[in-house]
């Protein structure tokens, strides 16, 4: 069963409690003049990555992502955006630079085609994703080589009209996973297990056949948009969620 997003303004001033995670949804459809602004938020390694995409559209997609994810934190710490620090872990995955150590915010970021999402917590792991649902041909193929025996059984038995939601709760289940644990790529996608049927409980339910890596973890899926699904995994069972919107540029105290 999916969770129930009840999405809000914020608050003109944010805080994180230790029981909550803040998911923001944020357009990445926005005008230039608004882009603009964003862009400046960015440091010079952050203007480099931008430069590294081959297409001027995610390009654009990026500064503007990257700075809300900026803000958003610079709301967190009560700091300029452009003072937010970052370091990378070994596979790639941003945290706060140690000059914020005092401040043990947890962030993840995912996008997919036009949406992006945010989700932060004090002193849990946590992963997103997101994934624009658009008909894919040779999903048979894809499942064969990720998923699980478990899950590709469970797939194949489903009626064709099910089985792209389907898919489309697998992907993003095991990829906000594999976030959360912060080691990308090298947890193989077919190493652990997560539920499929849309009616059943989301969860993680086996990883490595150990009951203690699973018990870790919480596992929702959520719809944040309409031709979207979402997927979020969070240290801990004792957290609520609260869902927040990033649209009113208007309101930016720059």
């Amino acid at each position: 069963m999916q969770i129930v997003c009840n999405w809000r303004r914020p608050p003109s001033k944010v805080y994180l409690l230790p029981n909550e995670v803040h998911v923001w949804r944020a357009s990445l459809q926005v005008p230039d003049f608004v882009l603009d602004k964003y862009s400046q938020l960015l440091s010079d390694d952050e203007l480099s990555r931008k430069e590294r995409f081959q297409f001027e559209r995610d390009r654009r997609r990026y500064s503007f992502g990257r700075g809300v994810l900026r803000f958003i934190l610079g709301k967190y710490l009560g700091v300029d955006p452009k003072d937010v620090g970052f370091s990378y872990g070994d596979y790639g995955k941003p945290y706060l630079a140690s000059a914020f150590y005092d401040m043990p915010i947890h962030f993840n970021h995912a996008h997919s085609n036009d949406l992006s999402l945010y989700a932060f917590s004090l002193s849990r792991s946590l992963g997103i994703d997101v994934e624009y649902i658009r008909p894919i041909p040779d999903y048979d193929k894809i499942s064969e080589n990720y998923f699980s025996l478990g899950e590709n059984a469970i797939l194949q038995k489903l009626p064709e009209n099910d089985k792209e939601e389907a898919f489309y709760n697998i992907w993003t289940r095991k990829e906000a996973y594999i976030k959360a644990v912060g080691c990308g790529q090298t947890i193989p996608l077919n190493t652990f297990e997560v539920s499929v049927i849309s009616s059943e409980p989301v969860q993680l339910k086996s990883i490595d056949c150990s009951a203690e890596k699973v018990s870790r973890w919480r596992m929702e899926s959520f719809n944040p948009l309409n031709g979207y699904t979402a997927a979020i995994v969070v240290e801990g069972y004792d957290w609520r969620p609260e869902w927040l919107i990033w649209e009113d540029f208007s309101q930016i105290n720059w």
